[in-house]
């Protein structure tokens, strides 16, 4: 394992750890309520590592990427071709400045993976298709039926509700959301890190048919209009109706 996420883990969420708080934790038994939380990603990753065998990078590999073809997937930037991997930016006063290119290590199960729209389009197309993709399954029909279950129906993520001031409201399945916002159901997954932004949507077309979208940005969307709910609102209304219309010109 290239990373101790097990030191990590343990200085976290131990009473005694270096970077123990008290904010890791809700007021909420487990089953009442469901929140948005990268802790939660990273045992998940530690414990595909215990039970395995194997590091997340090499078990990711063996039973997804590889059978997918996923060729240019990897936790790690050092094994990528780094003419192709973009240069990240964030937004300083208004000027776009670059980044240097950088690997997440114990953050890899929450927000560390390095891909590409056409290589995350194969494992977004087995998960719109009951995991299955181009005859080769990588998941029971079952087990993402469950995945992409409300698993605590009612319960909305606060945070984002806050952030556009009651216009969302998000759900959570297990690795999946369910947004409504602006009068549009989406299903998938979204998020950023410095430097990047990355959006995954399936939804319905006026015909009623299934499409999904795939969005990879080398910088942060909406940052410049962070400290502005109502830029944030208008900025990311607009963004989303342009990419449901093209998507569904094609």
């Amino acid at each position: 394992v290239k990373n101790n996420s097990n030191q990590l883990i343990e200085e976290m969420l131990s009473p005694d750890g270096k970077i123990y708080s008290k904010r890791y934790f809700t007021r909420y038994a487990p089953g009442e309520k469901a929140m948005y939380d990268e802790i939660g990603f990273i045992l998940a990753g530690r414990l595909i590592e215990e039970i395995s065998g194997l590091s997340l990078e090499e078990y990711c590999q063996k039973n997804l990427f590889q059978p997918l073809g996923m060729v240019d997937t990897s936790f790690y930037l050092d094994r990528l071709d780094q003419d192709r991997v973009a240069q990240p930016y964030v937004n300083a006063f208004q000027i776009n400045t670059p980044l240097p290119k950088y690997d997440f290590y114990f953050l890899n199960p929450a927000a560390g993976l390095w891909t590409t729209a056409k290589d995350l389009s194969y494992l977004f197309l087995a998960l719109m298709n009951g995991g299955l993709y181009n005859h080769t399954r990588i998941l029971e029909e079952d087990t993402v039926s469950f995945m992409h279950t409300k698993q605590y129906p009612g319960s909305y993520d606060r945070f984002m509700s806050l952030l556009f001031r009651g216009n969302i409201k998000v759900e959570h399945g297990l690795g999946w959301f369910f947004i409504d916002i602006f009068d549009l159901n989406l299903e998938g997954h979204t998020g950023g890190a410095p430097g990047y932004s990355c959006h995954m949507y399936m939804t319905k077309n006026q015909a009623n048919e299934t499409i999904g979208v795939i969005v990879l940005g080398n910088g942060p969307m909406l940052f410049p209009a962070a400290f502005s709910s109502k830029l944030v609102i208008n900025g990311y209304k607009t963004f989303l109706k342009v990419l449901i219309e093209k998507a569904d010109e094609f």
